[in-house]
């Protein structure tokens, strides 16, 4: 492992760099040497609250990999300084399951250029000395959990919100440390810790932060699932709805909700009703929480892991926005980098860990001892796809044909797919300009770079 973290010490200092230099427009040779230091004095602010047993291991992996302790910290509380924002999740049990409880959810990263940490993936499965063991979806070099699951049948999954500058948020923020336990940490406490839904959600509302964090938890023995809602000394639980309970970065119970951008309109959701053509539901800021609701509600049968993936992997084929993804409403995002699902009663889980997007690439079964099932559910072929869509706007066609027929080996029937290989087909056969470019880039839609293939700007802005 040391040589991987080798490198992923260095590819993340180089993105750092680029992404310090692209969000404050001053020169690369002037954010360059700046980010380093300061990003190392943030880190250590942490440093009195996280627990010592998580500070030891740190300085194991540092002294066993030749990496720095403080550039360790750093990628463990990069997400606390920069306060970034992302992920969803979502719970389902009976009557939506055949008597099973599934947990799914889905990491996204803050910029596709972090797309560099797809070879740094790994399901670890952690066994402490004297606490619950635990295994976590994660990427080598990380002591903290965005997710995981125990062996008392607990797992959790972490999600945030934006909250707006009002005075009862900075009335909030006065009560509270502004370098908190970093919540990657307190989400390992459940892990190693956490037997019940009241022990678990006990550990989550101790905590005093300063910012918006959410997180669903749960239960192989109580055979259910809450939602919990945190900021500063308040905090809410909300409860399944109809064997459904999910999140996607915006409080949805009224006790938090006016302290977020969603400002309390998600609120009557909360009890399961759903009335999209409502004013308060027009907007981009509630657009995923209520794609989850219209997915679970479309099922004609019992959810299982697959159509728990097809959730995550929502919308899904991306093809029929020229390998684009739809905005807001996309749950599987061109940023998803970590992806899973548990099977509490079956004491499993299904890892997404291949390409960003990671619910698109293959999907392994693994048991709670580490070992792979053999259980596969195989990628997508929007990979293939995507790669012979870029290969089609530079006039490569023959290449482009290549890509595209791998793309349909995998899905026979994506119409999409069909039609660009079949017009790759006329135009490297020497087909007339309008039969080879009008397509590609119609006039209403945007360019590929921007995500936006195929759908229209109207579509994008409601």
């Amino acid at each position: 492992m040391k040589e991987e973290l080798a490198k992923l010490r260095q590819e993340s200092w180089a993105f750092l760099r680029d992404y310090a230099h692209r969000s404050t427009g001053l020169p690369s040779w002037l954010v360059g040497p700046l980010a380093k230091p300061l990003l190392t004095y943030w880190a250590r602010r942490f440093l009195p609250k996280i627990p010592a047993d998580y500070k030891e291991e740190l300085q194991g992996m540092a002294e066993g990999s030749g990496i720095s302790f403080n550039e360790l910290l750093i990628f463990n509380v990069i997400w606390e300084i920069a306060e970034l924002f992302g992920c969803s999740e979502i719970a389902v049990g009976p009557p939506k399951t055949r008597g099973g409880l599934w947990h799914g959810y889905n990491f996204d990263l803050t910029d596709r250029g972090q797309a560099y940490t797809d070879a740094f993936k790994a399901v670890i499965f952690f066994h402490p000395a004297g606490k619950l063991k635990f295994v976590s979806v994660n990427y080598l070099g990380f002591a903290g959990s965005y997710t995981g699951m125990n062996e008392a049948g607990i797992s959790i999954a972490w999600d945030n919100t934006r909250l707006l500058d009002k005075p009862e948020t900075r009335d909030q923020l006065k009560k509270v440390p502004q370098t908190p336990m970093p919540f990657v940490f307190a989400v390992r406490q459940v892990l190693e810790q956490a037997r019940t839904l009241d022990q678990a959600v006990k550990i989550i509302t101790s905590q005093r932060r300063p910012l918006g964090d959410i997180v669903i938890i749960a239960s192989r023995e109580e055979g259910r699932a809450v939602a919990v809602e945190t900021f500063g000394t308040e905090s809410a639980v909300r409860e399944m709805a109809e064997g459904a309970v999910w999140s996607a970065n915006v409080f949805a119970s009224e006790q938090m909700g006016g302290y977020d951008w969603g400002e309390g309109k998600l609120a009557c959701l909360a009890g399961g009703e759903l009335s999209a053509d409502a004013p308060v539901f027009r907007g981009r800021i509630f657009s995923r929480y209520l794609r989850y609701q219209e997915l679970i509600q479309s099922p004609a049968g019992p959810i299982g892991p697959a159509e728990m993936i097809a959730m995550l992997r929502d919308p899904y084929p991306q093809e029929a926005q020229g390998c684009g993804f739809t905005g807001e409403r996309a749950i599987g995002s061109d940023r998803t980098s970590l992806s899973v699902v548990y099977d509490l009663a079956g004491n499993r889980l299904w890892a997404g860990i291949g390409r960003t997007p990671s619910p698109l690439d293959r999907w392994v079964e693994v048991d709670f001892t580490g070992e792979a099932l053999g259980e596969e559910i195989p990628a997508t072929g929007f990979f293939e796809a995507r790669a012979g869509y870029e290969q089609m706007r530079k006039g490569n066609f023959l290449e482009a044909q290549r890509d595209l027929s791998l793309a349909l080996e995998k899905e026979p029937d994506n119409v999409r797919v069909r039609q660009w290989l079949d017009q790759c087909r006329l135009c490297a056969e020497g087909a007339g300009a309008e039969a080879c470019g009008r397509e590609l880039n119609p006039p209403a839609f945007a360019a590929f770079p921007d995500q936006k293939i195929f759908q229209k700007r109207s579509e994008v802005e409601k």
